[in-house]
């Protein structure tokens, strides 16, 4: 057996460590435990634009989302994991945003082994006040200056919340009315302005640059079109994305309705979302289907597809 240098041999914080911020290392926890952990809500925040909507009394109301800002992702890197560094993969203009991949590195502090997961994020370059967006002459002096780092941070969180819930990936996501706002299901059948540009920035971010249904609605938007014609114009958009997703999942040999085994957990396949993220129930002891809800990825698809 190879002995671990003695620098390897901190044990990992415990959860209630992690709630209170108070990293003591002195006891043994096991990785998976601690990384498909909740995260404290103290660790959230409610997003200044992005809203969700719920229902109380009868009555429709929007809400903030929550998130967790780029800080608290890193603060967990860096007490989890012995080391950790972010890799810029690419970073392009598509239409009027920036989308930048990156992958971030950590170590395994048991192993000592170099693990990653990679993250893509995107943010629009910002325009003057009445400026359509493919506006170039209307483009802010600093637009790129503060566009290129957001979608960094972005596509860092996105890539941290493939390592464990901990990280955030189960935020919004504990009903259906949470599962709904910037990441709202295909499944849904009502578009509202706020979802069609949700579906331009999945789009943007995933890279389905299908040109005329994605310049289409952006068109809609701009030139403030009528609610049934940007609803006429999003659901073009959105068959599009749903038809990209469901080539990718065709392509691990997997489809909805499947079961996978993730985790050592046995999951049935149920949808996939606007940003690619597929939406699992998990069995339970007695075999049968369970309200709890997990969130698998198209890349771990293909690594169970080469698995098996």
């Amino acid at each position: 057996m190879t002995k671990l240098p003695a620098e390897i041999k901190k044990n990992l914080p415990t959860i209630e460590q992690l709630y209170n911020e108070k990293i003591d290392v002195e006891k043994q926890t096991q990785l998976n435990l601690l990384l498909n952990s909740d995260p404290s809500e103290k660790w959230l925040k409610p997003h200044p634009s992005a809203k969700r909507k719920v229902v109380r009394n009868g009555q429709t109301l929007y809400e903030p989302i929550l998130y967790m800002p780029i800080e608290r992702h890193e603060w967990l890197l860096t007490n989890i994991f012995l080391k950790w560094r972010t890799e810029v993969k690419d970073t392009k203009l598509i239409a009027n945003s920036v989308v930048v991949t990156v992958r971030v590195h950590y170590q395994d502090p048991l192993t000592a082994e170099w693990y990653w997961q990679d993250g893509i994020g995107g943010k629009s370059l910002q325009t003057d006040k009445g400026a359509g967006a493919n506006d170039w002459t209307k483009i802010k002096d600093a637009a790129v200056m503060m566009a290129a780092p957001a979608a960094e941070s972005y596509a860092i969180k996105d890539a941290c919340e493939k390592i464990g819930r901990i990280f955030g990936s189960n935020i919004n996501r504990a009903d259906e009315a949470g599962y709904e706002s910037l990441a709202r299901k295909l499944t849904d059948d009502k578009i509202d302005t706020e979802y069609a540009h949700n579906l331009i920035d999945a789009a943007i971010t995933n890279e389905i640059f299908q040109y005329q249904e994605l310049k289409g609605l952006e068109d809609a938007l701009i030139n403030g079109a009528s609610p049934d014609y940007i609803q006429q114009e999003a659901s073009k958009l959105k068959q599009a994305i749903r038809e990209h997703w469901n080539a990718k999942m065709g392509e691990t040999g997997y489809a909805k309705g499947d079961d996978v085994e993730w985790n050592g957990k046995l999951m049935q396949i149920q949808s996939i979302n606007a940003w690619g993220k597929i939406r699992c129930l998990q069995y339970n002891k007695d075999g049968k289907l369970s309200s709890v809800t997990r969130v698998i990825y198209i890349d771990d698809l293909k690594q169970l597809s080469k698995d098996g």
